[in-house]
């Protein structure tokens, strides 16, 4: 994680200027190649598909409606509670349930067939999307036909097959169409966790190919790896990482909450974390104060809680403020240190956890 927050504050070259070596743990470059291998962005074009699905939606003016779950008892089904939901959802919303299970609500062919016999669909559309299907339903249709009296709640695969076979616009003009809330919850966070996934994969794509430059520069070396135990890489990382360090009395930089709550080990190997490693590259006049504060805003809007804010920090931070009237106007960079300030010193900071034995 040290490397990881020097690499992408673009200090680690800053670092590498200041210092003749950087030693890494043997199985670092290893372990982010198996990061990479288990964080896989999966189907980021299905993702799409459904984000412009649900813009088609707001778009046509469809109208997203809460689930209603109707008490039920412990024992049950989860296909069959499922199709419960939805009809019970659908009846609370005076609606039809769509959907392309059969044996459950309407079959979403029956709205098709019911358009094309009001002649609201052109031939071209209902021979495209008919071919071959079943599940028609005579009862069914006569309902459907009676469009101002029924909204329709409509499952997501069928408003994507809709909109697959450009029937969306076509039906949401002749019905009203409604669909789950947590439809649209779901493609989001899908979304989100794609985009999420997306980023950490560039970040440590991004900082394997930086280490490996550093490496053939000939400026970062690998301590052997020893005492491995299976199924725990950061572990093993971290076990080796302080016998090295121990033994050539050479200093440690570690993002470790509990580590650095020591000064040292052995009395010789002294222990910093990634703000201090920055702090003396300030002090040793590597950068100026304004790239030093803006590190540190960087890391506030990313949410890094570690530290106390330096003081150098916060007296730039209110230079930079204005007054309003008689009063300290609060900048979006002093608005961050006091979040950073108040999460620290919060119950549910490190800060505030009892020490463990080890």
């Amino acid at each position: 994680s040290s490397c990881i927050l020097l690499h992408e504050t673009g200090m680690l070259d800053l670092l590498l200027e200041y210092v003749s070596e950087i030693y890494v743990p043997g199985e670092l470059l290893g372990v982010i190649e198996e990061e990479l291998r288990k964080i896989p962005v999966v189907q980021p074009e299905l993702a799409e598909q459904k984000i412009s699905l649900l813009e088609s939606c707001k778009k046509l003016g469809m109208q997203p409606v809460k689930t209603e779950v109707p008490e039920m008892e412990q024992d049950y089904n989860i296909e069959k509670w499922y199709g419960t939901i939805c009809k019970c959802t659908a009846f609370h919303n005076g609606a039809l349930w769509i959907t392309n299970e059969k044996r459950q609500g309407i079959h979403a062919n029956n709205v098709i067939e019911a358009l094309y016999q009001d002649k609201l669909i052109t031939e071209y559309l209902y021979q495209k999307y008919s071919d071959g299907y079943t599940e028609i339903d005579e009862a069914s249709i006569v309902l459907l036909r009676k469009r101002g009296s029924y909204r329709l709640l409509v499952d997501e695969d069928v408003l994507a097959e809709w909109k697959e076979y450009d029937l969306l616009e076509a039906i949401s003009k002749n019905y009203s169409i409604l669909y789950l809330e947590s439809m649209s919850e779901n493609i989001m966070q899908k979304q989100q966790e794609i985009c999420l996934k997306t980023k950490i994969c560039g970040q440590l794509k991004s900082l394997e190919e930086h280490l490996k430059r550093i490496r053939d520069a000939g400026k970062l070396k690998f301590y052997p790896m020893r005492g491995q135990r299976e199924g725990m890489p950061y572990s093993n990382m971290l076990t080796s990482l302080l016998e090295a360090v121990g033994r050539d009395a050479m200093s440690i930089c570690i993002d470790d909450r509990m580590m650095t709550s020591y000064s040292n080990i052995g009395g010789a190997a002294y222990i910093y974390n990634t703000f201090d490693v920055l702090r003396i590259l300030y002090i040793n006049q590597k950068f100026s104060l304004e790239k030093y504060c803006s590190v540190l805003q960087k890391l506030n809007d990313a949410n890094v809680q570690y530290t106390l804010p330096p003081e150098e920090f916060l007296m730039y931070a209110i230079k930079l403020s204005d007054i309003e009237g008689e009063r300290l106007a609060e900048s979006r960079m002093l608005a961050g240190i006091r979040k950073n300030v108040l999460r620290t010193l919060s119950k549910q900071s490190y800060i505030s956890t009892d020490l463990s034995d080890h």
